[in-house]
């Protein structure tokens, strides 16, 4: 932890700054144990990844471990957030907790051994998927964007307002009563 000199107004609470891991490693560093980070990143981290009705209100708990399997890495991660929002509903402010169980294969970037339907492709699709290793690197801080970004709903609502209580019904179709304002038909006969 860095500690700064804080403006007299501040004094006496010291400033702490956060110091973002590395989310890029050397396939060739990661031991056979895995690559482990566990860390709390700064919410102004997460920032970049929010749609515009979210802010987030604490730092971003992240636990990630890869492993190699093979040419190919698998990464797990969980990712927690609380964000703030303003309902789309309502415009009242809400909170909801981002938590995230991600995995993932990042694959060599050479291999074309993807499994496509015939005449798709693989060049076009500009190497967004599946990921992949480039220049013998495993970066999956692209990955960790992606995945916050769709797994935030574009038109936040806050809690839902409690039921209306229903009045009593003036007549219910239950039973064998009749609405009374009905009650003339029941002599016409038709032939």
């Amino acid at each position: 932890m860095l500690r700064l000199r804080a403006p007299a107004h501040l004094a006496g609470n010291p400033l702490r700054i956060m110091k973002i891991p590395s989310l890029s490693i050397a396939v060739d560093e990661i031991a056979d144990a895995g690559w482990l980070v566990r860390a709390d990143l700064p919410a102004s981290w997460v920032a970049e990844s929010l749609l515009p009705p979210y802010q987030a209100l604490s730092p971003v708990s992240l636990d990630l471990e890869a492993r190699r399997v093979g040419d190919a890495v698998h990464v797990q991660a969980k990712v927690q957030a609380q964000l703030g929002f303003v309902c789309s509903r309502t415009g009242e402010p809400g909170t909801t907790t981002l938590d995230l169980d991600l995995h993932e294969l990042f694959e060599r970037g050479n291999t074309k051994a993807l499994n496509l339907r015939a005449g798709v492709d693989s060049d076009a699709l500009d190497g967004d998927e599946p990921y992949h290793i480039v220049d013998g690197r495993l970066d999956v801080e692209p990955f960790l964007r992606e995945q916050i970004v769709l797994a935030q709903d574009p038109w936040p609502t806050a809690d839902e307002a409690p039921e209306p209580v229903e009045e009593e019904a003036i007549w219910s179709s239950g039973g064998k009563d009749v609405d009374p304002r009905w009650a003339k038909l029941k002599d016409i006969e038709l032939s």
